[in-house]
């Protein structure tokens, strides 16, 4: 008999450590995807100030997104000397199964896509980083607050092409450090008193 996906994502994530940090750098639209080095930054920060590891997402075409962002995470690091937990499942799951790890993240950092609000639907944690989408109009449902927009002149204008992309370079990691440390602060509070 098959394990239905919520025993496959207990088995798959059992071996890493807490807190898992859902990342889906991935996103149609190259205006609304976030560079992989921003991802990996943060990623970084939790590792060195939470520990934890990391559960790349994403679709099919994205793969290569996720790679890459799995290659800066395990490069050498100054501040820590030990192996950074990542697991790469982006394009290798279905919809079952990346519902299952999500419902399982103790935090999503992704890119307005449809993961992010399935996050959201199923009651966890997101940040996210919004550079050409208004969180007003389609930002994470009922977590408005952890989404992050740009402050760049075109911000929210919808374009899904562009020759400037100067919101990437806008919206660096420290704007979304402090709304994902907050969320792991808490996490790990409610841990220790559990």
């Amino acid at each position: 008999m098959e394990p239905t996906a919520a025993e496959w994502a207990g088995k798959l994530l059992a071996p890493y450590p807490r807190p898992w940090l859902a990342v889906g750098v991935g996103s149609r639209w190259l205006t609304k995807r976030w560079p992989p080095e921003h991802f990996a930054e943060l990623a970084k920060r939790v590792r060195t100030e939470f520990g934890g590891s990391v559960i790349l997402i994403g679709a099919p075409d994205e793969a290569d997104l996720a790679r890459h962002t799995a290659h800066l995470l395990v490069l050498p690091t100054v501040a820590s000397d030990s192996l950074f937990p990542v697991l790469n499942v982006a394009g290798t799951t279905s919809l079952p199964q990346l519902t299952a790890l999500l419902a399982r993240a103790d935090v999503l950092l992704a890119n307005d896509t449809g993961p992010l609000h399935l996050a959201v639907a199923l009651g966890r944690p997101v940040v996210a980083p919004y550079t050409c989408t208004k969180v007003s109009r389609n930002g994470p449902y009922g977590q408005f607050h952890n989404a992050v927009e740009t402050r760049v002149h075109c911000q929210g204008s919808y374009l899904r092409k562009c020759d400037r992309l100067e919101c990437m370079a806008e919206l660096t990691p420290d704007r979304l450090w402090p709304t994902l440390r907050g969320i792991l602060e808490t996490w790990a509070q409610k841990r220790l008193s559990a």
